[in-house]
C-alpha cells in the first residue's frame, strides 16, 4: 500500500472518526474501553474499504477519555514509515464528544504547526520539503456516523504559509485567512447531498521556473462554492477496493507492461461500475479577484476570473458544462495604443455537452476496459453506434466579447450523429459596429481588418442597434442569414 493512499485513508478516519459502527451514547463520562472499542471499530471499517487484498498497519489514532470527550491523536510517522516520506511536527489533534442520536461532536481540530514533509520517493523532480505553518485555527464538525442526520464542518485558519524545497528552488505560498463551510444532508434512497463553499483572502505564491526568474501570483479573494447532489457511499467503497486491487495486481512483478489480465479486467469493471453510481450530479465554481501574475517576463491583472463546471447525469442522460469568464484585463506591458485599446473588458462563454445515456456511456468504458491490449475496434464501432441512436449535442452559451467600443454576443448548439453528420446553428449579434469600424480602419496595425467588417456588415441583418448573424450547418452547407458561405471554407474543415 502506497504512502499516499495510507495517508488518504488515515486522514479519511481522523475526519469521520468512524463508520456506521459508531454507537457510543451521549454520557457524562467517556471510558478507556470506549476508547478501545473506537479503536477497533475504525480498523474495522478502514479495512472494509480497501478490502482484503491490502494489508493495513494499526491505524496511528489514540482516543484518551478526557472527561465527557475523547482527545483523538493522530500521528502520520508511522502510517509513511519505509515509503520515503518522513513527517515532522507531531500528532494532529481533535476532541470528539457523543452527542444524542449516536452522534458525534467534533471540535479542536489542529494541524501541528510547523508541519515538515520530506519526500525523498520518487522521481527527482518531485523530491522535496514542504513545511506548513498555521498561525490560527480551529475547525467544527458534527457527524453522523449512519448518515441519517444532517452533518456540518466549519473551518477557519489565519497566517497560513507553505514553503517548497525542489529540485528547482525554494517557493512559497502565503494566506492572510481562510474559511469553510460544508454541509452533509441525506436525501431518499441512502445518499447524501454535500454542499460546500470558502474564501480565501490575502493570497501570495512565488514558485522557481527552470531556466528563468520566479513566477509570482497574487489573488485578493478566492471564493469557491458547490454541491455534489446524490453521494453513494457504498459506491465509494466499491471503488477504493477496487482501485487498490488494480493497484496490486498492476505492480506484481510478474506483471506484464501493456497487458492486461482478466481479474484486472474484473476490477476495471467494477471501478466503472462504481463511478456510475457514486453521484448525480457535481457542480462548483471559483472565482478569483484581484489577480495579478508575473511570469517569463510579462505581468498583468485581471479583476475577475470565474472558472467552473460541471458533470453527471442526473437524469440519466451524461452531462458536462463548463464555465470561462475573464473581467477587466490590464497589463503594463503593453504600451499605449492601438493594441492596449483593443484588449477585451470581458471575455466569456459556457460550452456543454450532453445526450449520451449513461448505461450507453457505462458499457462503452468496460468495453473499452475488455480492450485495454490494443484492439479498440469494437469500442470504436460501439461508440459510433451509440452516436447514431444517441445523437450528443454540443453548445456555447453565454459567449461574450467586449472590447468597449463594441460587444459581442452569443450562443448555439449542434449535434454530431457521426463524425460526418452533423448539423447546427448559432446566433451573434454586435453592438457598436459603427464605432468599430471606424476605429479599425484608423489605426494602421489593424485597417486591413475593415474589409472583413465591412463585407460581415453586408451580411448581417440589422435589429435595432444590433447586427445580427444566424449561422447554420447541415448537408455540409453553411449559410448566413441564408447566404451561402460554404465556398470560403477551406476543403475538409
Amino acid at each position: 500500500m502506497s504512502a499516499v493512499s495510507r495517508l488518504c485513508l488515515s486522514g479519511l478516519a481522523f475526519g469521520l472518526l468512524a463508520a456506521s459502527a459508531l454507537t457510543a451514547p451521549s454520557q457524562a463520562q467517556v471510558t478507556p474501553e470506549q476508547a478501545t472499542a473506537l479503536q477497533k471499530q475504525l480498523q474495522d471499517w478502514v479495512a472494509g474499504v480497501v478490502g482484503p487484498t491490502v494489508s493495513l498497519p494499526p491505524l496511528p489514532l489514540k482516543f484518551i477519555p478526557e472527561g465527557d470527550h475523547f482527545l483523538v491523536q493522530m500521528d502520520l510517522a508511522g502510517v509513511l514509515a519505509g515509503s520515503g516520506v518522513t513527517m515532522e511536527g507531531g500528532a494532529w489533534t481533535a476532541t470528539a464528544r457523543p452527542l444524542d442520536g449516536k452522534r458525534w461532536a467534533i471540535d479542536n481540530v489542529k494541524v501541528p504547526s510547523p508541519l515538515k514533509i520530506i519526500n525523498a520517493s520518487g522521481p527527482p523532480e518531485l523530491q522535496g520539503n514542504i513545511t506548513v505553518t498555521i498561525a490560527e485555527q480551529e475547525a467544527h464538525s458534527i457527524f453522523d456516523p449512519a448518515l441519517v442526520t444532517t452533518g456540518s464542518y466549519d473551518g477557519r485558519a489565519r497566517g497560513f504559509s507553505q514553503v517548497t524545497e525542489g529540485p528547482l528552488g525554494k517557493g512559497s505560498t502565503t494566506i492572510a485567512s481562510i474559511t469553510s463551510h460544508s454541509v452533509l444532508q441525506p436525501r431518499d434512497g441512502g445518499r447524501q447531498d454535500l454542499l460546500f463553499e470558502s474564501t480565501a483572502e490575502g493570497i501570495s505564491s512565488t514558485q522557481p521556473v527552470k531556466d528563468g526568474p520566479p513566477a509570482t501570483v497574487e489573488i485578493d479573494r478566492l471564493r469557491q462554492t458547490g454541491h455534489i447532489d446524490g453521494v453513494d457511499f457504498a459506491a465509494a467503497g466499491t471503488f477504493i477496493r477496487s482501485a487498490m486491487m488494480l493497484g496490486k495486481l498492476q505492480s506484481d512483478p510478474a506483471h506484464k507492461p501493456g497487458s492486461t489480465t482478466p481479474a484486472e479486467r474484473d476490477a476495471g469493471h467494477a471501478m466503472v461500475q462504481a463511478v456510475s453510481g457514486l453521484l448525480g450530479l457535481i457542480d462548483g465554481d471559483q472565482v478569483m479577484e484581484g489577480m495579478r501574475v508575473k511570469a517569463a517576463g510579462f505581468s498583468g491583472k485581471l479583476a475577475k476570473l470565474t472558472l467552473g463546471g460541471g458533470f453527471g447525469a442526473p437524469k440519466g442522460e451524461s452531462e458536462m458544462h463548463l464555465r470561462f469568464s475573464v473581467e477587466g484585463i490590464e497589463s503594463p506591458d503593453l504600451p499605449p495604443g492601438p493594441i492596449r485599446d483593443f484588449v477585451p473588458r470581458r471575455v466569456g462563454f459556457s460550452p456543454r455537452m450532453s445526450g449520451i445515456p449513461k448505461d450507453d456511456l457505462v458499457k462503452l468504458l468496460t468495453t473499452a476496459v475488455d480492450s485495454a491490449n490494443g484492439d479498440m475496434a469494437k469500442a470504436s464501432a460501439e461508440g459510433l453506434a451509440i452516436l447514431a441512436k444517441s445523437p450528443v449535442t454540443v453548445g456555447i452559451d453565454d459567449l461574450i466579447l467586449d472590447i468597449g467600443v463594441a460587444k459581442l454576443t452569443g450562443s448555439g448548439e449542434m449535434e454530431v450523429t457521426s463524425p460526418t453528420e452533423i448539423t447546427g446553428e448559432a446566433e451573434l449579434r454586435l453592438t457598436g459596429f459603427d464605432a468599430l469600424l471606424k476605429k479599425v480602419s484608423a489605426v494602421e496595425e489593424t485597417k486591413l481588418a475593415a474589409p472583413v467588417l465591412i463585407f460581415l456588415k453586408g451580411i448581417g441583418e440589422q435589429d435595432g442597434k444590433e447586427l445580427v448573424w444566424t449561422v447554420k450547418y447541415e448537408d455540409s452547407k453553411v449559410t448566413v442569414n441564408g447566404t451561402d458561405l460554404t465556398s470560403m471554407i477551406p476543403k475538409g474543415k
